[in-house]
């Protein structure tokens, strides 16, 4: 056969695989498209509208967040008789391509990009005055945008602050910000929402869903969700006093349709509807609608770019999502081999529940699409049990990271601990073997590791080729 015939066998075979896989992506899409379209908003709850002399204290991960999660909920709040606080995590300072249009200009200087993040403080401030919010109810922690997650995993420590990439500094550059020079580390964002929650004594705080794609955001659940939990356990009056509650802005094409359809209804994402979080709807007025729309408007270096987007969450509603902190059950007797880990009677409900099939490559690669975690604990160990949609596999790396934190009352320090598995291999760095079954991989971590710590987040991720496949977000738990 002549090479040019060879050379057409494999054009026409590469051609034919891009068919293919464009096919199967395009049908992946209609059909998460076509589900998230399904969900009827009778299957929601009602969320009770805040009664009078209640006191909300809302996290935004970025200025517009607050708005398109919470501008009803806001306007019923205020018009009720409550106190309503907005708390701004980051100022969006690390939104490059916006701060390129806003400047008509390329190559940005790290001026520039705090000069950005000053601009959009002040769309957050005309913002929420659209919704009745004072300035002086509006606060700016001032921490880095694109960063809350390097804070949460690589930066927890004062003394190994992270540095922005976009604004080049390792501390809050804003005068104007809750505690000025703030360094840019977990434990201060930590105190600051514990600070804040001693401050304003709030009884319902809000925040981005666990689940939330954007970093920033499942970041800014693990911080509020922890700081709320730590405090819980010092002052158990406060698990009567204070309630959590999520609200949702980055998942998928979600919200769909997108554009303005205030006729519409707003749902959770099909993959989310039925899992661990309990969704309830707020009903919003064609007047509190409007609000909602003047107050989008206010963020013009956000609707530049992304107006249809942020139009999609002015529907007829808004949703919560309640999700308790859920503890790690103890297991007697102790197993003392992993031989024995899959003989546990796991009885308890999963820890963590996550979506199935919500990406492309979870729908191709169903050993890699978690499913949900099962842990118990003994004296020595914890015992983990990942399921996935379709059997474990060696080509898949699974990795559980668990952020644990020590009692500074008794001098004990908090750490970061990352164990890497490839079935079949040694995990890393306990270089015990994992042991497959089907679709479930179960390993086991020496407690002495995370530091015996009472509250601990965790986040089981897969990948493929070094390319992330899934990952549940960090979740709050007891041990």
């Amino acid at each position: 056969m002549s090479l040019k015939y060879i050379r057409r066998a494999v054009y026409i075979l590469i051609l034919l695989l891009l068919v293919y896989f464009a096919t199967a992506s395009a049908t992946f899409l209609i059909h998460i498209h076509t589900a998230n379209e399904s969900i009827p908003e009778s299957s929601l709850s009602d969320y009770p509208p805040p009664p009078p002399n209640h006191s909300l204290l809302i996290f935004s991960p970025h200025p517009d967040d607050e708005t398109l999660g919470c501008a009803g909920l806001i306007q019923d709040a205020l018009h009720n008789g409550s106190s309503v606080h907005v708390a701004f995590l980051t100022n969006g300072d690390g939104f490059r391509l916006a701060a390129e249009r806003e400047f008509h200009r390329l190559n940005l200087s790290t001026e520039d990009m705090i000069r950005f993040g000053k601009i959009r403080q002040n769309e957050a401030i005309n913002a929420l005055g659209k919704l009745g919010v004072p300035r002086s109810d509006i606060l700016f922690l001032g921490y880095p945008d694109q960063g809350l997650t390097h804070l949460w995993e690589k930066h927890w420590s004062s003394n190994n602050p992270y540095t922005s990439p976009t604004t080049g500094v390792n501390f809050s550059p804003y005068s104007n910000c809750f505690h000025p020079g703030t360094k840019y580390c977990g434990s201060c964002v930590l105190a600051d929402i514990k600070d804040l929650i001693r401050r304003y004594k709030p009884t319902d705080l809000y925040v981005t869903h666990p689940l939330d794609e954007h970093p920033d955001h499942s970041a800014a659940s693990s911080f509020v969700t922890l700081a709320l939990a730590q405090m819980q356990m010092s002052d158990p009056t406060l698990t009567s006093r204070c309630h959590l509650h999520y609200y949702l802005v980055h998942r998928g094409d979600w919200p769909v349709p997108q554009g303005l359809f205030r006729t519409k209804s707003l749902t959770p994402p099909a993959e989310m509807a039925d899992l661990d979080t309990r969704w309830s709807a707020l009903p919003l007025t064609p007047h509190e609608e409007n609000r909602k729309i003047a107050a989008i408007d206010q963020y013009a270096s956000q609707t530049a770019l992304m107006k249809r987007f942020l139009l999609s969450f002015v529907r007829t509603n808004e949703i919560f999502g309640d999700l308790p902190v859920k503890k790690i059950g103890s297991y007697t007797p102790s197993v003392d081999t992993n031989s024995g880990i899959s003989n546990i009677r796991w009885l308890q409900p999963p820890i963590i529940e996550d979506p199935v099939d919500d990406n492309l490559l979870c729908n191709f690669l169903g050993a890699g699409d978690i499913r949900n975690i099962y842990a118990v604990r003994d004296g020595m160990y914890m015992y983990v049990k990942i399921n996935t949609s379709e059997p474990i596999t060696s080509k898949i790396q699974y990795s559980i990271k668990i952020r644990y934190f020590g009692n500074p009352a008794l001098y004990e320090t908090g750490g970061m601990y990352v164990m890497r598995c490839i079935p079949g291999k040694p995990t890393i760095p306990n270089l015990t073997q994992s042991l497959v079954s089907k679709n479930s991989l179960y390993v086991r971590i020496p407690l002495r590791d995370i530091g015996y710590s009472h509250l601990i987040g965790m986040c089981v991720a897969s990948s493929v080729m070094g390319i992330q496949e899934d990952t549940t977000g960090y979740h709050i738990l007891q041990m």
